[in-house]
């Protein structure tokens, strides 16, 4: 499937092609367009962001 079909035709020479971007997540391979007013979204979702960030505050907070 190419990036045009799956953004309802919007290809990469279109307004939003600035806006296409890849999740940071590892083992995450998903695009998405970034409809954040700043632009600068780094997750595909919020499950991925949250996966991403509470393992580290896991790693902080565990006892041994």
């Amino acid at each position: 499937m190419a990036v045009g079909d799956t953004f309802g035709r919007r290809t990469p020479g279109s307004e939003f092609h600035d806006r296409l971007g890849v999740c940071t997540a590892p083992r995450c391979d998903r695009v998405y367009v970034d409809v954040s007013p700043n632009g600068t979204r780094r997750f595909c979702s919020t499950a991925c962001q949250n996966r991403v960030k509470t393992a580290p505050f896991r790693a902080r907070t565990r006892v041994e």
